[in-house]
């Protein structure tokens, strides 16, 4: 048997003692298992991984080979000036003062963005926002009541 970059398997005793059987009862023991594992890892293709190993819990961990690796902002050599964390204004009605000063927005910010999407805020589910002027706002459905009438 070979491993998945084509040395022998011995380089991955782990994985081949788990396909052997001694943990073949299931999980990503199995060779089913083992490439649902992987899938489940986004690793479609065995030939990707530079190293495997089945865990003593069963689960597996596995190592892409470095062309496969996903590429970062410095592997590009780019910056990022500053990311912009999305927080919540407001959950249910109930204004999140502390995370609108965090943001640099105040409760006059608030209402008028309440008043744009003509609401209220107590009438907003959910505001989230960052330091920017976007934002996302959903506003909370109006609960239909039930009238029974007497015949």
């Amino acid at each position: 048997m070979r491993s998945f970059d084509g040395r022998a398997q011995r380089a991955f005793p782990l994985v081949r003692r788990a396909l052997s059987g001694s943990l073949a009862t299931g999980g990503a023991a199995s060779h089913d298992g083992l490439l649902e594992a992987l899938r489940g890892k986004n690793i479609f293709d065995p030939r990707d991984v530079s190293y495997a190993v089945v865990e003593t819990n069963g689960s597996l961990s596995a190592a892409l080979r470095p062309e496969k690796e996903t590429a970062t902002l410095a592997d590009l050599q780019l910056k990022v000036e500053h990311s912009h964390a999305t927080i919540p204004f407001v959950l249910d009605g109930q204004v999140l003062e502390e995370n609108l000063h965090w943001c640099g927005k105040d409760r006059a910010w608030l209402e008028r963005t309440a008043q744009a999407n003509t609401l209220l805020p107590q009438e907003i589910l959910l505001l989230v926002g960052n330091e920017t002027e976007d934002y996302f706002l959903l506003k909370k459905e109006r609960r239909a009541t039930v009238h029974e009438g007497r015949k």
